[in-house]
């Protein structure tokens, strides 16, 4: 008789599942590029690598296999995949060929998004505005380790503010050549991508590859902290003026995209902001009441 028993879905056990991302679809509709990622306890590490998946016949086949985390940025129509791999850009073409390093950033680059004409380069990179950490705060003191804060927002989830903030930059590419790079939020003490899970859904490119759109919920310190109202924002590469899409829609507004015809934009956005008063807790400030 089969032996029915089930064990248990423990922690242990969901943590050895591979879990699946969907990276893109070929431009001719025949071909899904998907991830899977999986993570092992033991050393605290992750590895995700990329496959193809035949709409037509279901059959899947691996695309990458490097140690490490592989998501596609772009296909394009001759079949090459452009994917983001160790902080740099490479293509594999998915009918034949070997991987080929596209970029050679002296740093590393995150929450790629390539024009639609290929011309230019979206971006982002953390950008030290504020001296939170005592070794900025105090260089006198290069063996200190402490974060020294006056406000809110000094922590996402289980990291610290460390004074650096996620931003956008723009930059001319030319087969694997970046240009000298335009921060679109120079010296402002503003996230985008948002903090602490946002990624390369905030960006957006106008079709005609003119105007980048980006997310960003522009306050700062507490006002930050009690606020959920992100905006979309429209920086002209010609002007380089920026305009707020959303002024006026005090919600959430996230994931800009257009249309395939590039007439209409469409984004998420929630009904109203959410604020809610802070009550400020004094730890260690319990009076003692002695009995005579």
């Amino acid at each position: 008789m089969e032996n029915t028993t089930k064990a248990p879905l423990d922690p242990q056990t969901l943590w050895k599942l591979g879990r699946v991302s969907g990276e893109g679809i070929s431009t001719d509709g025949k071909t899904l590029i998907y991830g899977v990622s999986n993570y092992a306890i033991e050393t605290n590490s992750s590895e995700k690598n990329l496959y193809t998946l035949s709409l037509e016949t279901g059959n899947t086949a691996p695309l990458t296999s490097e140690k490490g985390g592989e998501s596609v940025v772009q296909i394009t129509e001759n079949g090459d995949i452009i994917y983001l791999f160790k902080g740099q850009l490479w293509k594999k073409n998915r009918y034949k060929g070997e991987a080929i390093q596209l970029t050679h950033s002296e740093t590393d680059l995150e929450n790629v998004k390539l024009s639609p004409n290929g011309q230019y380069i979206l971006f982002s990179k953390a950008v030290l505005i504020k001296k939170y950490h005592s070794t900025d705060k105090y260089p006198d003191l290069p063996k200190s380790d402490a974060y020294v804060f006056d406000n809110l927002d000094y922590r996402h989830w289980d990291t610290f503010n460390n004074g650096k903030f996620n931003h956008p930059f723009v930059a001319s590419y030319n087969n694997g050549k970046i240009g000298e790079a335009i921060d679109l939020l120079q010296d402002e003490p503003f996230y985008s991508p948002q903090m602490p899970f946002g990624g390369s859904e905030d960006f957006e490119w106008t079709p005609d590859s003119k105007a980048v759109l980006y997310v960003s919920k522009k306050r700062f310190g507490t006002a930050y902290a009690v606020s959920t109202n992100t905006d979309i924002y429209r920086y002209d590469l010609t002007s380089k003026q920026t305009t707020n899409l959303t002024e006026g829609m005090n919600g959430y507004d996230t994931n800009p995209t257009y249309s395939p015809d590039g007439t209409k934009l469409t984004w998420l956005s929630m009904k109203k902001m959410v604020t809610k008063p802070i009550k400020m807790i004094s730890l260690f400030s319990i009076k003692h009441h002695l009995s005579v």
